[in-house]
C-alpha cells in the first residue's frame, strides 16, 4: 500500500521536524513547505494529499487570505491547523475555516502535544485505509 500524503506547511525548522517525525511514525508520506506558494502550486495541480497541517502564522500570506483561497479552490482535503501565537486567534480562525466549508479536523497550539497530534493523525489514517 502505498503511504497517504500530508502536506505541511510550516516556517518554523523545529515545528516541521516534529511534526514530520509523528506523521510519517503514523504512515503518512509527508511533503514540507516553509512558504505558501509553494504549497498553493502543489494543490493546483490537484494533488492526492490526505491531509494538510498548516502553521495560521505564515511571512508570506495572512491566514485568513489562505483560507479564502481554499474554500475558492473548493479544498476537501481534512486540515489541521496549528499556531504558536494566540490560542483565541487559533480558535477564531479555525471557525473561520469550517464556515468557509473547509474540513477541519483539528487545532492545535504550540508546542503541540504530540500525543495528541499522532491521535488525530492515526484516526485520519485509520479512515483512509479502511475506505
Amino acid at each position: 500500500m502505498i503511504s497517504p500524503l500530508l502536506l505541511l506547511m510550516d516556517d518554523e525548522q523545529t515545528s516541521l521536524a516534529l511534526i514530520e517525525d509523528t506523521a510519517t511514525s503514523t504512515g503518512f508520506e509527508v511533503k514540507s513547505f516553509t512558504r505558501v506558494f509553494k504549497l498553493q502550486n502543489l494543490l493546483l495541480k490537484k494533488t492526492n494529499a490526505a491531509v494538510l497541517i498548516i502553521d495560521i502564522v505564515m511571512p508570506d500570506m495572512d491566514v485568513l487570505d489562505l483560507i479564502q483561497w481554499l474554500a475558492d479552490e473548493k479544498c476537501s482535503i481534512p486540515l489541521i491547523m496549528t499556531s504558536g501565537y494566540d490560542e483565541q486567534y487559533l480558535e477564531e480562525t479555525t471557525q473561520i475555516a469550517a464556515r468557509s466549508g473547509l474540513n477541519m479536523r483539528a487545532a492545535f497550539n504550540k508546542p503541540i502535544v504530540l500525543h495528541d497530534l499522532e491521535a488525530s493523525l492515526a484516526s485520519i489514517y485509520h479512515q483512509l485505509v479502511s475506505n
